[in-house]
């Protein structure tokens, strides 16, 4: 399957693990289709923009035989990736958003804000105030969070 952004093309292929020799060769294929298609069209593939990655449990990742964790397209090779960006966004090979949580939180402003007008009001009940410190991992006496 292939999806087709403004600028950015994006192939993908379902395989069980005993046929990921043969979905490599399917997949350089398919990109040697492309870069015929694109220089018919006066464009050229950005191989070293080209990504690639295997998805799937960590289980079956680890599966997969060490000759397809890349590709050679053109007389460039392209290893796979961890993480690779899709439209902007980094994806791990399980799928996880980890790395590209770190990433945009890393740009966060800290914030911090305190619980003693709460407590000093007694907006917070005696079972609320334990339960709240307990989720945020703090111990029981204190009011201030800082989130950086």
């Amino acid at each position: 399957m292939a999806t087709n952004h403004a600028d950015d093309n994006q192939l993908y292929m379902h395989c069980h693990l005993e046929d990921t020799q043969s979905a490599v060769l399917s997949v350089q294929q398919c990109v040697s289709v492309i870069q015929q298609w694109m220089a018919a069209s006066r464009l050229r593939l950005n191989m070293d923009k080209t990504e690639l990655m295997w998805t799937g449990t960590k289980y079956n990742v680890s599966k997969i035989p060490i000759c397809c964790h890349s590709l050679t397209q053109s007389g460039a090779q392209i290893i796979g990736s961890d993480p690779v960006h899709v439209l902007g966004v980094l994806l791990m090979p399980d799928l996880s958003l980890d790395k590209h949580v770190t990433a945009v939180s890393a740009n966060l402003p800290s914030v911090s804000f305190t619980f003693d007008s709460c407590i000093a009001s007694n907006a917070l009940s005696t079972t609320t105030r334990p339960l709240l410190l307990s989720t945020l991992s703090l111990p029981a006496g204190s009011t201030t969070v800082a989130v950086s």
